[in-house]
This record gives structure tokens, sequence and C-alpha cells, in this order.
């Protein structure tokens, strides 16, 4: 009795245990069933129909290659082409959907894939029809297009980027616009934009386009709208110019023309509005002063509205009274004195009789003229290494400018000798008697052009 009842509990447990390893069972199969939905299905991908001026050539089944091996990165098991292009039906120039289930009937495929390659000059047009065996999908119509023939890998990439997007469901962009615009051309903004036709709508990838419009500097707003479309969302973006700059003025200015302003400001007229090109271009007509002698120069600027999206642009202007130069310093200068070098400048320190002469005030363009004056009065005495410096100039409220030249005045060289090669119109020696330059003496460039200027007058 006792072993009867022992048979019955094993064959109850056993009973129990068969059932939930059969749950368990079905939970993974249902699980695995979602999981690869749209997945490692069969597919069939006919040769292409090629439209284009001259003979297809193997353009059919090249094309035919590469969006097997597309599909096949995505999770697809594609019949070989070896086995379905031995159908008969596969070459047929025209082929409608109740053939292509029927093929793929035949050969095991749930999704059937026809497509034809357009070339119209360079550009080239991908449309592909994608039909289910089992009719519980409608056809699935796929456009794409490439710039040329060398971009026709990653077209049909792309092609197959949206064929699986629609397989399994997912919302696919159908057309990207753009909205608002006047000025800046809609190619332009395209080229910011990274989504594309065919893609998943993918939320971030959007966010990163419209920041990447607002980066182009021209819009003071960029929106993204969406609607629906036949193969899934319109994607608009929608923008707002910044206004363009309609006029330019300058109010203040008594010592500059506004001409020569204009020049300097380096903005022009019908350009976008960019508060930050302003500031550079104030800081610009400072320097522009700066270098006339107007170190207290006050510039600020107004922008008013005008029609069309145009504003006027106002530089307001406070020019001051130039500022005199109170001391020019050397630096380095051994061989020649500070009042040698002086003599040999324009500019001139501020003195008695400045009110009359107009002297001792800052001319930047004088200032570097009278720079290389003193590099060449170095080079004509022997010092053939000399370096003058930039000029630091200094403002100090109240003094006035402080401009200090640094000098390297290097080693000073003679002429070791002189010598005169080529094809000479006399002898050596006589020529060398109507040079000015001489063995022993300290080299001079100046000299040494003069002499060269002489021998071919001669």
């Amino acid at each position: 009795m006792t072993n009867c009842i022992d048979q019955k509990k094993k064959i109850k447990r056993r009973f129990l245990w068969s059932h939930v390893i059969i749950l368990v069972v079905s939970t993974l199969c249902c699980f695995s069933t979602h999981l690869w939905a749209g997945k490692g299905e069969n597919i069939a991908v006919l040769p292409f129909t090629v439209h284009r001026l001259g003979p297809p050539g193997k353009l059919p089944l090249e094309a035919q290659e590469i969006l097997i091996e597309a599909l096949a990165k995505r999770g697809y098991f594609p019949i070989p082409p070896q086995v379905l292009n031995r159908h008969p039906n596969t070459f047929l120039p025209m082929i409608n959907s109740a053939q292509l289930v029927e093929i793929g009937r035949q050969l095991g495929a749930r999704w059937i894939v026809k497509g034809s390659i357009t070339q119209i000059g360079q550009g080239v047009s991908l449309d592909l029809k994608v039909v289910d065996r089992d009719g519980k999908r409608p056809a699935i119509l796929i456009y794409v297009v490439a710039e040329g023939m060398a971009d026709l890998k990653e077209a049909m990439d792309r092609a197959a980027a949206s064929i699986h997007s629609q397989i399994i469901g997912l919302i696919q962009v159908d057309m990207i616009k753009v909205a608002g615009n006047q000025r800046i051309g809609t190619d332009a903004i395209l080229a910011v934009i990274k989504t594309k036709q065919g893609q998943p709508l993918d939320s971030e990838q959007l966010d990163e386009d419209l920041r990447n419009i607002y980066k182009m500097g021209y819009f003071k707003d960029v929106q993204i709208e969406t609607e629906d479309g036949p193969k899934g969302k319109i994607v608009t973006f929608r923008v707002k110019e910044k206004p363009s700059v309609g006029r330019i003025r300058f109010s203040g200015n008594k010592e500059v023309e506004d001409d020569e302003l204009r020049k300097e400001v380096g903005i022009r007229l019908y350009s976008i509005l960019s508060r930050k090109e302003i500031k550079e271009s104030v800081e610009r007509l400072r320097e522009f002063y700066r270098q006339k002698g107007y170190y207290n120069v006050e510039i600020d600027y107004n922008v008013k509205p005008l029609p069309q999206n145009e504003v006027s642009l106002t530089y307001l202007i406070r020019e001051h009274k130039k500022v005199h130069i109170s001391k020019i310093e050397f630096e380095g200068n051994e061989f020649f004195d500070d009042d040698e070098l002086k003599d040999l400048m324009e500019t001139r320190e501020k003195g008695i009789f400045s009110w009359i002469t107009g002297s001792g005030y800052l001319d930047k363009k004088k200032l570097e003229f009278d720079i290389q004056k003193i590099a060449a009065h170095y080079h004509n005495h022997g010092f053939i290494k000399a370096k003058v410096g930039e000029p630091q100039i200094n403002y100090q409220e109240g003094e006035g400018l402080r401009i200090v030249i640094e000098i390297s005045e290097g080693e000073r060289y003679r002429v070791r000798n002189v010598r005169l090669t080529g094809e000479l119109i006399g002898p050596e020696a006589e020529l060398l008697k109507s040079l000015k330059l001489k063995k022993g003496d300290y080299f001079n460039r100046e000299i040494v052009r003069k002499d060269i200027l002489s021998l071919r007058d001669i």
C-alpha cells in the first residue's frame, strides 16, 4: 500500500515538472519571437532593373549583391543569388506583386524586394518595392537618391535601413523640409542636418540637428515640427532669420571721414546682424583711432529696426583730443645714442612749438617708416645683423604716450674683399676702381646698392 502511494506522488511530481518546463519553454519562445520580429526572416532580393543611357552591364547583379549584403548585416537571411536567379520569373522586365509573392512562396522567402536604378547624368535614384509573402502588410515603397554611382553602396545601405525600419514598424522620416528662410539657402541648412529621409525618427539626432542650425549663426529661433506623411513623419525645421544690416551710420566723428571708418568697420551692408561681429568692429574702430593718436576715443553703437527684417546700425563716437607723445626711448642701443636715433625719425616728442608745427602726436604709419629708417641706418654702418623691434606704445593718463623701441645691434662688420664675377665688360681691376665700397670699409648696404647701379650704367 505504501509503495503504491509513493509511486502516485512521483507521477504527480513528474506531471507538475513537465508542465513547468512546457510553460518556461513556451515563455522563452514567445519572448524570442517578440525580440526578433522582422529579423531572422528569409528575404529575396531580385536583380535590379537599370534605366540609363547605354547597356546595363553587370550593374543589375552588382546592385543585387550590395543590397543583399546590407540586409544580411541587419539580421535577415537573403536567398542566395545563385538560387534566386535561376527562377524563371526573376529577370522579367515587368513583374507584379502577385508574381513576387509566388516567387517568395516557392523559395521560402517572407519578404521579396524588386528595385530599379535610374541614372540621369551623374545623379542616381533607387526605387524599391518590398512585398510581404503572407499579405499581412501592404507593399513598402522606398525611394533613395545618390549624387553619383560612387555613392551607390551608401545609398543601398540607407535603403536597407529604411526597409528594416518599416518591416519592424519603426517610425521613419518620410521627408525633411526647411521653412521660414529667406536669405539663407535651403541647401546650406540641409547640409548641417544629419537626419536623412528613410532613417528611423531619432529625437536625440533631431536635437543635435537643431543645435547645428543654431551654430550657423544666422537664426534667432529654430523649431522642429512633425506631421504624418505617407511613409512616416514629415520633419520640418522652421527657422526665423536674424535681421540683416540695411544701413550703417556714424555719429560724432569730426576728425575722421565716414568713408575711412566704413573701410575699417568690417561689416557689409545686408550681412546678417551679429552682435559678436559688431563688438569686434567697435574694437577695430578704436584701434584705428589710436593709430591716429586718439587714445581717449569712446565708441558705442545702437541698433534700430527697419522694414523687411532689416536694421540700422549706428556707431556713436566721441573722439576727444589727440594724445601727445611725452617720451621716445630706446633700449639696447650702444653705438648710436638716443638723440642720434631720434634725429632720424619723423615721429617727435611734444615740444614747445608743437602747437605750431603739429608735431608730438602719434601717426602709426609714420612710426613704422621711422623703424625702417633706423634699421637701414644700422645696416649702412656695418651692423648687417641689426634688428629693430616693434615699438611698444604705452598710454598713461595725464602724461601721454611713451614709446619704447628695442634694438639688437649685433656685431659691426668690415669688408674683407670685393670681387666681380661673371661676364665682365672690362678688366676686373679697372671696374673695381669705379666702386665706392673698398676693402676694409665698414659694410654699407646703401653704397653696395649704388655700386650695383653704377656698374649697370657702364
